[in-house]
């Protein structure tokens, strides 16, 4: 006797509900990887697996059967990944770059360039490699192919970054703690789709925090007595600190949740494209500590 298992596939507001025979489980879950050659007959009754769709994919609400999925499937997973390039505009990058994505079987989702007046070329593409000819898997051959094309217009940068993959954020903190409260409980309720693999601070107070969460507390302070007063190299020395434990966990983004530290300038021109730094409403007026006290000094409300 048949027995038979609901699967609800979503994507947005789209909703596919499939009803599959578990007695051939193997066959189904080959036919939902497209493994099997499209077949133009009707599956027999006993064995069919259904699916309702609504209008917006299909001209009728007529039962799509276990061989239309291969062609139906793509449409409702995409498989999403941004890329962009910055380098020298060249009569053809645009057709090549284009000409790339389709030869490796990539459809475009969107895209936007922009020159700047002393001739560099910007590019962000959005792609869907699901249908990649190599396997959505496979990405060393997509990204070789990327690098090929980008040595051959000589490209100054590229890079991909996949939607599937958890964005890292690490944090660094001072003192006040509203605003890593702020993150961490959003971050627990998943309002923040990221992954936290670091909490920096140059005080200890707030180490408690991040042990609620589960999150490793890294304490790098200012030791200025250890180089006999000299500030600058000890921000040196704690810089290099910040950076190891960077290096150690990974990081795509920075958030400053009220780090209360003045960077160094290499220190900044280095983190400059993926650091956020919430801070308050008085920069760059009063920099420094305690900038309410100052302000409301000067009569400022």
């Amino acid at each position: 006797r048949m027995r038979c298992a609901p699967f609800r596939f979503f994507r947005g507001p789209r909703c596919v509900r499939l009803q599959i025979d578990v007695t051939r489980r193997g066959e189904w879950s080959r036919v939902l990887r497209g493994r099997i050659p499209h077949k133009k007959r009707t599956p027999p009754a006993s064995t069919a697996t259904t699916c309702t769709i609504p209008r917006v994919l299909t001209t009728s609400n007529t039962p799509l059967y276990c061989h239309h999925l291969p062609d139906l499937l793509p449409r409702l997973f995409f498989q999403h990944s941004t890329v962009r390039f910055i380098g020298p505009d060249k009569k053809g990058l645009m057709a090549g770059l284009t000409q790339l994505m389709f030869g490796c079987g990539c459809n475009i989702l969107s895209s936007d360039q922009y020159v700047s007046e002393d001739g560099v070329f910007f590019q962000r593409m959005s792609i869907d490699f699901s249908g990649a000819y190599s396997g959505a898997d496979n990405r060393e051959a997509l990204e070789s192919a990327i690098g090929t094309m980008a040595t051959q217009f000589d490209m100054i940068e590229w890079k991909i970054d996949y939607s599937h993959d958890a964005h890292k954020v690490g944090i660094l903190v001072s003192k006040i703690d509203h605003c890593l409260w702020d993150l961490l409980v959003r971050h627990a309720n998943k309002e923040l789709r990221c992954d936290i693999p670091f909490i920096i601070s140059n005080h200890p107070d707030l180490g408690y925090i991040a042990e609620q969460f589960g999150i490793p507390f890294e304490f790098l302070p200012m030791e200025v007595d250890k180089f006999d007063g000299d500030k600058t190299k000890a921000k040196a020395d704690q810089e290099k600190k910040i950076e190891a434990v960077i290096q150690k966990y990974g990081a795509d983004t920075l958030v400053m949740a009220r780090y209360m530290q003045v960077l160094s300038d290499d220190f900044c021109t280095k983190h400059a494209s993926h650091t956020i730094n919430i801070h308050h409403s008085f920069l760059p007026a009063f920099e420094g500590a305690k900038p309410y006290h100052r302000a409301k000094d000067r009569y400022v409300l």
